[in-house]
C-alpha cells in the first residue's frame, strides 16, 4: 500500500465537510496515511477548546511524524536551494516538504503549488 502524508487542508476539511464521505475517508481507504506535528498542531489551533475532541478522534487514526534533528540540515539545504533560484519559500512549508522526502512519502494537498518550488518533492493533487 503506498503511503502518503495528509497537508492541513485535506484534514481540515474532513472536519468541516458536510458530504457524505470526506476527501480523508476516501483516501484512507486507499493509502497508509501518516501526517506530522506540525499538521497537528494546525488542526487543534483551528479547532479550539470546544471542538478539541473531533480533532482527537480524527488523529487518533493517524501516525504523526514528529521533527527529528536529522531534518535541520536538510530543510537549511532545501531553503538555499530556494534562496538560490529565487523562488518563494516558507519554514513551515519547507519542513513539511522535508519530512515527506525524508520518510519517502507523497505529499498530499488540495494546494499542491504551494509547494512546487521544492525540488524532490512528490505531491499527489487531490481536487476538492
Amino acid at each position: 500500500m503506498k503511503q502518503i502524508l495528509i497537508d492541513t487542508d485535506i484534514l481540515f476539511e474532513h472536519l468541516t465537510t458536510e458530504k457524505k464521505e470526506s476527501t480523508l475517508m476516501k483516501l484512507m481507504s486507499r493509502y497508509d496515511c501518516f501526517t506530522t506535528v506540525i499538521n497537528a498542531i494546525e488542526i487543534y489551533e483551528m479547532a479550539g477548546v470546544e471542538n478539541k475532541k473531533y480533532a482527537d478522534m480524527m488523529l487518533y487514526g493517524f501516525k504523526i511524524l514528529g521533527i527529528h534533528s536529522r531534518y535541520a540540515e536538510k530543510v537549511a539545504e532545501l531553503i538555499s536551494e530556494a534562496k538560490t533560484r529565487n523562488l518563494d519559500w516558507n519554514l513551515r512549508d519547507a519542513i513539511i516538504v522535508m519530512m515527506a522526502v525524508q520518510n519517502k512519502l507523497i505529499l498530499t494537498t488540495f494546494n499542491e503549488k504551494k509547494y512546487l518550488n521544492y525540488s524532490y518533492v512528490k505531491l499527489l493533487k487531490i481536487n476538492k
